[in-house]
């Protein structure tokens, strides 16, 4: 899994620091959820809601979560041109 979140943070145009910040509670107490686990989290929640609601198939609940996760929302790199992380 680090493996696959390296390669497409390179691959998105996020610096090694950049991704290390995604996977890290910056916090002091380490309390805070890092980015990426509120990433996951919120996956969660939204298979869940399409399982629960037997209405959504696969296709429309990829298009939600590429919604959620995109530039728009704030999952992108502070760096000019980089791509939101997670979207395949």
């Amino acid at each position: 899994a680090s493996s696959t979140l390296l390669q497409r943070g390179v691959r998105a145009g996020l610096t090694l620091y950049e991704i290390a910040v995604l996977c890290c509670r910056n916090d002091d107490a380490g309390e805070q959820p890092s980015k990426l686990e509120s990433i996951l989290s919120m996956a969660g929640d939204i298979a869940s809601s399409a399982v629960d609601n037997g209405r959504w198939h696969h296709a429309a609940a990829s298009r939600a979560l590429e919604q959620q996760l995109s530039p728009d929302n704030g999952y992108v790199s502070s760096r000019p041109g980089a791509k939101a992380v997670g979207v395949a």
